[in-house]
């Protein structure tokens, strides 16, 4: 997923639970994935394309 992720930013700590950065900085991507639905025939029907609010 993260080949086809876009927006790639870096992300400053913001709580206690991260006391130091990771190896490579804390990271945030967009992506999107879709699942199939398939109707009674077995054929596909649509997909449900999921992404994160903006």
């Amino acid at each position: 997923m993260l080949e086809i992720a876009t927006g790639k930013h870096f992300r400053e700590n913001s709580g206690e639970k991260h006391n130091r950065n990771a190896a490579n900085g804390w990271y945030r991507y967009n992506s999107r994935f879709a699942l199939p639905v398939y109707a009674e025939s077995g054929e596909v029907e649509r997909y449900n394309v999921f992404m994160p609010p903006c």
